[in-house]
């Protein structure tokens, strides 16, 4: 996958007709876009697609920032150098919750949030069913594909970003949990995807959490873990398109 580097210093692809409609899609914590690769492909046959690479890949950004703030203002500064008004956002897990931020900046059309990051206290519990989802994605089928290039597990990824700077990731894993989100005020419309077995947020959560968003619907995914969106590209495509277009 070939990438480029914007003036915000994020490395970038692009993929598809520059003269579509352009849809911004932000990936996952301390994954990969290689992992999202079908997944994009599928996307650009209908639409422009911008895809920036995040947090905790090697050579990502040359002063890596650990904090979420920093994350999102690099973002912001990277939609205001590639993205035009009424483009569509689209995240994935920590970028999801990305994505539902942005649209207060962004004067996006639409915004889909799939198994969206949900803020909130670190304890016991809420760490167990993190492990739990690296776990059961390690050792589960891969859905629909039989390999995933550059990065051949999720788990893989989030291990290997561990271990090059573990104050960077934990860092920055804890500062998105606090984020607040009591007060904003967007009025994009928002589309929250939810998979029912997925392990690290509950249902009742993004059910909350939806309640801070005026202008937001639902759909669940049954059966699915949380990065089901990497694993069943096609499918993921097929809903994303529906939620955009409908």
């Amino acid at each position: 996958m070939k990438l480029l580097k914007s003036n915000s210093g994020l490395q970038y692809g692009s993929f598809g007709n520059k003269d579509d409609k352009t849809l911004l899609f932000l990936h996952g914590f301390g994954s990969h876009l290689e992992n999202y690769s079908l997944l994009l492909d599928s996307l650009s046959r209908k639409y422009y697609v911008l895809a920036p690479l995040l947090f905790g890949i090697h050579d990502s950004l040359e002063n890596q920032p650990i904090e979420w703030n920093d994350y999102l203002n690099t973002t912001l500064n990277f939609c205001r150098e590639h993205v035009p008004e009424n483009a569509y956002l689209v995240g994935h897990s920590y970028g999801a919750l990305m994505a539902m931020i942005l649209s207060q900046d962004i004067k996006a059309q639409k915004v889909v949030a799939m198994n969206a990051l949900v803020p909130g206290k670190l304890n016991t519990k809420r760490v167990a069913h993190m492990a739990s989802t690296l776990i059961k994605d390690l050792f589960n089928p891969i859905g629909e594909i039989n390999s995933i290039q550059k990065w051949p597990s999720i788990p893989g990824a989030y291990l290997a970003n561990i271990i090059k700077n573990p104050l960077a990731y934990v860092t920055a894993g804890f500062s998105a949990n606090q984020v607040e989100i009591d007060n904003i005020e967007s009025s994009t419309d928002l589309t929250i995807i939810h998979s029912d077995e997925d392990a690290m947020f509950s249902t009742g959560q993004v059910v909350d959490m939806k309640k801070k968003f005026s202008n937001s619907k639902m759909k669940i995914i049954p059966g699915l873990s949380h990065n089901w969106a990497i694993y069943y590209p096609h499918m993921a495509s097929k809903v994303i398109l529906d939620s955009l277009e409908n």
